[in-house]
């Protein structure tokens, strides 16, 4: 089973446990955890640093002329976000 079938999976138990503030809590805890396993584009604007699209983070450096080198080496950021540079 992949990542986003198990997602898939927990949504559809979610309604099943409605009146169960701990259970809803754990799946959606799950949810969050294997969408960070599914591997994200990275946020790039023109003129701008890549950012992860989980939390933000900036995932380039200035490199001093209004330009950023991206870290396209980096393939999971800090919060766990699996990273894919390339569509």
């Amino acid at each position: 089973m992949d990542e986003i079938k198990a997602r898939i999976l927990l949504d559809q138990i979610k309604p099943i446990h409605l009146n169960d503030k701990d259970m809803i809590d754990a799946i959606n805890l799950a949810i969050q955890a294997l969408n960070k396993q599914i591997p994200r584009i990275p946020i790039m604007k023109s003129w701008n640093p890549a950012l992860c699209p989980s939390c933000n983070k900036e995932l380039s450096e200035c490199i001093g002329d209004g330009y950023y080198k991206h870290w396209y080496g980096l393939k999971v950021c800090e919060c766990g976000q699996k990273l894919k540079w390339e569509d």
